[in-house]
């Protein structure tokens, strides 16, 4: 990933994106990574367009006005950028479930407790999202929303957020009594250790570090 942010090739970043992308599409998690491209990175690589391009003129390195085709260039290099990062980021990491991600995260020397914060925070996301349907259809029962349209939708963030925050943290507190009563960190660690990997994972690993060391290659060659 420090590649990925170092490297100034279009190229390079290019060929990364699409084996990610790739990737991502034998793993059947395609479906997250396009609902990342057209909610987060469109927007933001249209602003990035605009302001670079149109309003700068320019790029960090060539100065203000020097141009709409070195402001464009720029933008189109950090907008790679991201979306390479983004892909790279839940082709290699997200993917990964359960007691192989507390294994991984093991394996960069975490304590038992910091894993099974991590772990948690991924599962974070999927209960937000009930919890807020939760919401919504309360409030559709009470006759607080006349639809289920995205406007009305929006103009219920406000409720929303606040009884997701008054939830989340009752949540966190019963959770982190829970995991003091159960030792849950540090069966998560002795689980972790135990877990037997597929016999494909040895040509996964080296398929992975092939993979980084030919780019790394080609992203100096196109310097």
């Amino acid at each position: 990933m420090v590649g990925v942010v170092a490297s100034p090739s279009f190229y390079a970043l290019a060929i990364l994106l699409v084996f990610c992308t790739g990737t991502l599409v034998a793993q059947g998690k395609i479906g997250s990574f396009a609902r990342f491209l057209v909610r987060v990175w469109l927007p933001l690589s249209l602003g990035l367009f605009l302001v670079w391009g149109f309003l700068v003129r320019g790029s960090p390195q060539t100065g203000n006005g020097s141009g709409a085709a070195d402001g464009v260039k720029f933008a189109a290099i950090v907008s790679l950028r991201v979306a390479s990062l983004a892909a790279l980021f839940q082709a290699a990491v997200l993917s990964l479930a359960g007691l192989r991600l507390a294994s991984f995260l093991k394996s960069l020397g975490l304590s038992p407790r910091a894993t099974a914060t991590i772990v948690s925070i991924f599962n974070l996301w999927p209960d937000f999202a009930r919890r807020s349907e939760q919401v919504v259809a309360a409030r559709c029962a009470r006759g607080l929303m006349s639809d289920r349209h995205l406007w009305t939708r929006v103009r219920q963030i406000p409720w929303t957020v606040r009884t997701l925050f008054v939830s989340a943290l009752g949540h966190s507190l019963d959770r982190a009594t829970r995991w003091e009563a159960e030792c849950l960190p540090n069966r998560l660690a002795e689980a972790s250790e135990t877990i037997t990997h597929a016999k494909s994972g040895w040509w996964v690993n080296a398929s992975w570090l092939s993979a980084a060391i030919t780019w790394t290659g080609l992203a100096l060659w196109t310097v």
